[in-house]
């Protein structure tokens, strides 16, 4: 019961970003009013705190040397950024519109789809088809987009959440996925019993990899994120890790030194 009371609760106050598809050729405004729809849905009928548009792309920009030293560009970019505003979700919204103009108005229609993606493992968690009704506009062709577009990412957002938690609840059966890397590990002794202690505090623990420069775990678990870091200071104090150290943390990934 204690487990399903905190997914059910975990669930309910996920976290999203939402950004655009750059591979589908949207324009600027357009793309920025899509996310904007998206985020004022998140705000005003979730009372979720939202990362905006403006946000993302100066962060694109500021984030790009840290991006390239922490992954590498292992990760997509802009996975990267939803990890450091520590959003659970990020959805990318990517769409088409279809102007015309007749007796001086101006008309349009929006079609497209929303992804949903887990934010720490990149898994496409689901998909959204939406489209919108023609839309008029007096004052210009790019004012009836904009409002078709407006409409169209309204009307799927309760689709989106909704899919979102039922999804996530599946995906998280066993617990919420965390990733741990653990730098100079030259005892695979001490890392076997770090695994044997965490397994009695979380719901699973798997070892991705180990050699004696890195080790990386991933453990399934029913807790908050200060609850992953703090049972893994127990467990590595029971393993003879006395020095152990976070060295960095985003979203759902933590990367520790071993102080060996």
């Amino acid at each position: 019961p204690e487990e399903e009371a905190f997914l059910n609760n975990y669930l309910a106050r996920l976290q999203y970003m939402v950004y655009y598809d750059e591979k589908a050729g949207i324009d600027a405004a357009s793309a920025k009013v899509a996310v904007n729809q998206a985020n004022r849905y998140l705000l005003e009928k979730l009372g979720l705190s939202v990362v905006d548009f403006d946000q993302i792309e100066k962060n694109k920009k500021d984030q790009q040397a840290a991006y390239q030293s922490e992954t590498g560009g292992s990760i997509d970019l802009i996975q990267f950024i939803a990890q450091k505003y520590n959003a659970d979700v990020y959805v990318e919204i990517s769409f088409s519109s279809t102007p015309s103009a007749s007796g001086g108005k101006f008309y349009a229609t929006a079609q497209g789809s929303m992804k949903i993606y887990d934010t720490s493992t990149a898994q496409l968690l689901g998909s959204i088809a939406f489209q919108s009704p023609q839309v008029m506009s007096t004052v210009s062709s790019e004012s009836a987009v904009g409002n078709a577009v407006a409409a169209s990412v309204w009307a799927a957002m309760p689709k989106m959440t909704d899919q979102t938690k039922s999804l996530g609840k599946n995906s998280m059966s066993r617990g919420i996925r965390y990733e741990v890397v653990i730098q100079n590990t030259p005892d695979s002794r001490q890392i076997s019993t770090l695994r044997r202690a965490l397994a009695k505090v979380v719901r699973e623990v798997e070892q991705v990899s180990y050699s004696p420069a890195e080790t990386k775990l991933a453990l399934f678990t029913f807790k908050s994120r200060d609850k992953v870091e703090d049972a893994l200071y127990d467990a590595a104090d029971r393993a003879g890790l006395l020095d152990l150290y976070l060295v960095y943390s985003r979203g759902k990934a933590f990367t520790f030194n071993s102080g060996l």
